[in-house]
């Protein structure tokens, strides 16, 4: 294990690093908190993303071998690339020129088209990489992500992916995999993926449907992570329903699951230098809060990184 894990820095004074999030209110049986769950028993709560593209690798990937890749979640109709490079973007993402503005995760300078095709009906696309038999010096790791066309919301997350049999240590930039904010009877769940190690990560929830709204910060702790600094899991839960003063970060909320139909929500990851890497942003009104025009009730971390953030489009 890498000494990192027990010495990164917080933002808020947890003992452990941070990561991302996502918001909606599943039922209390489900076993995780999914779009259509709380569409169908607490329609209201707050919006979610859209519906994640995934991405997976179907075997390892080695030099002088093809690789099988997996991407769901997709529209039927449109043509999906799979992208490669040797890095993760260290601006926490680009919108290169060569992809038509598309914005992405990968180093732009070192970033290539793959592959590409059209999914089945069911919203599914197979694509294949290859690597050139020669090892390419100082390339340890092969960073992909799938994209599809025109549709910055049509974004996959970004899988790292050592090359051969006993890569070396990932210590490149981080990017947000996923994100989900959802509630539950055990109270609000905040749990986010990450690719790559963040030294930390914080959770707004603004509520920017009333004049004189709330806006609460949390830390996500760490589950588990890749011993290799490819991938780490983060989660945190927080009680609900506290008064203002019985609201602690990190572990209750004054917000009740299924009532407030009006939250924004970002999710920010930063590198050991204390830098942002990486911001979403999503839900009722993000445009007010990037342009800071929203009244600060509650507290809000470095607002002027929020203008940076992602936008992703509301379902």
């Amino acid at each position: 294990m890498n000494n990192r894990r027990l010495t990164a820095p917080t933002r808020l004074g947890s003992a452990l690093p941070l990561v991302l999030v996502t918001i909606g209110c599943a039922p209390p049986e489900a076993a995780e908190h999914s779009t259509e769950a709380w569409e169908t028993q607490l329609a209201g709560a707050v919006q979610a993303p859209p519906t994640e593209v995934g991405l997976s690798a179907d075997g390892p990937v080695k030099w002088g071998e093809s690789t099988t890749w997996t991407v769901t979640g997709l529209d039927p109709s449109t043509e999906v690339y799979l992208l490669g490079s040797p890095s993760l973007s260290s601006a926490g993402g680009v919108c290169p020129a060569s992809l038509d503005g598309w914005c992405v995760d990968l180093d732009g300078g070192s970033l290539r088209i793959l592959d590409s095709t059209f999914p089945n009906f069911d919203g599914e696309a197979t694509l294949t990489s290859s690597l050139p038999a020669t090892p390419v010096a100082g390339m340890d790791d092969f960073v992909v992500q799938a994209v599809q066309e025109g549709l910055d919301s049509s974004v996959s997350n970004v899988v790292i992916e050592g090359i051969g049999d006993s890569p070396p240590f990932y210590d490149g930039p981080a990017a947000i995999a996923s994100a989900d904010l959802g509630c539950d009877v055990a109270g609000w769940h905040l749990e986010a993926s990450v690719a790559g190690w963040a030294s930390d990560a914080v959770v707004n929830i603004w509520e920017t449907g009333h004049v004189y709204g709330w806006n609460e910060e949390h830390a996500l702790a760490l589950d588990s992570y890749d011993e290799g600094g490819r991938w780490e899991e983060r989660h945190t839960v927080l009680s609900d329903s506290a008064y203002l003063s019985e609201q602690f970060t990190g572990r209750s909320t004054v917000f009740t699951c299924g009532v407030h139909d009006d939250y924004t929500v970002s999710a920010r990851i930063y590198d050991e230098s204390g830098t942002m890497s990486g911001c979403w942003m999503w839900g009722h009104d993000p445009g007010m809060v990037k342009s800071g025009d929203f009244v600060e009730y509650g507290h809000t971390s470095s607002p002027d990184e929020l203008a940076d953030c992602r936008e992703l489009p509301s379902l």
